[in-house]
């Protein structure tokens, strides 16, 4: 059954949302005729749900996500997971993505699994193993700018094709070696460049909010990390006496309700795993060289 919210703030405006199916069908001010039940929302101002990196400490063990770490990433207005999944061996592939679909099998918040792994272990049946499960994200630790040349890109970037995942360089070196760290950004950028090569760099930090291009670089854009037609319903509610406030009052995944006030409803939906998604599909001619925000 469909929902107008009528009456609360966005962008400084009294804005109006229809939603429908967990989905937002129409997002304006001009919504007075729709005959659907009306939630009067006047007093609060509303914000898109965050796309957020996932801290890996939290899968360190076997178990599922606790209620604990989940109701920390939702009070910190995050709605959908980022969740790398650490690999060293192609053989573990498998192994580690069912274990890791199963430990956020109970949460709420949608999620999309990535990989990390070597820089050195990347191969193009490796690349074509990922497409199979669904991979969109791939984390490259690089230790150096001569491990990076001795990697064989062309053949990498014609086993992507025609979906070009999207693979982001972590280097390993030392923060504060900054030369090292700037040059491996550098010859990243270059081969980015030539081989035409989806990427971002660096990636935000855990809990920092993916910046629009990101999104759309993943495939993520509309769908997430947005308040405009065809996006999922995730949104967040502040009351307006309460602007300095930083949890939500009411938190909504898909169109259901997980918090409201002081009490949650953790389990009033499965999340789902966001996999065999169209990266750059909204990414426009101006941005496709643009690898940071």
């Amino acid at each position: 059954m469909g929902y107008v919210i009528d009456g609360f703030t966005r962008m400084s405006q009294e804005r109006s949302l229809y939603i429908e199916k967990g989905k937002i069908r129409y997002t304006g001010s001009h919504l007075d005729r729709l005959s659907k039940v009306r939630l009067n929302y006047s007093g609060f101002t509303i914000a898109e749900g965050k796309v957020t990196l996932c801290d890996s400490s939290h899968f360190k063990s076997s178990q599922a996500m606790s209620e604990i770490q989940i109701k920390e990433y939702l009070k910190k207005g995050c709605t959908t997971l980022i969740v790398p999944v650490p690999v060293f061996y192609e053989r573990q592939v498998d192994d580690r993505l069912t274990q890791q679909r199963k430990r956020l099998a109970q949460t709420p918040l949608d999620y999309l699994i990535a990989v990390r792994m070597p820089l050195k272990k990347i191969t193009e049946r490796l690349i074509r193993r990922l497409k199979k499960e669904g991979i969109t994200l791939l984390c490259l630790r690089a230790k150096s700018v001569q491990e990076m040349q001795e990697i064989p890109w062309q053949r990498i970037a014609e086993a992507m094709f025609p979906k070009r995942m999207m693979i982001v360089i972590e280097p390993t070196v030392s923060y504060n070696d900054k030369k090292a760290r700037k040059d491996i950004y550098q010859a990243w950028d270059h081969v980015a460049k030539v081989y035409r090569l989806n990427t971002f760099f660096p990636l935000p930090n855990v809990l920092s909010p993916l910046p629009g291009i990101l999104l759309k670089r993943l495939g993520l854009y509309p769908q997430k990390g947005r308040l405009q037609i065809g996006s999922d319903a995730d949104y967040l509610m502040f009351h307006d006496s309460e602007k300095t406030r930083l949890t939500p009052d009411v938190i909504v995944c898909s169109g259901k309700i997980i918090k409201a006030g002081n009490k949650w409803h953790l389990y009033s939906r499965k999340g789902k795993e966001l996999s065999n998604l169209i990266p750059e599909k909204f990414l426009s001619i101006r941005d496709v060289y643009t690898y940071s925000d």
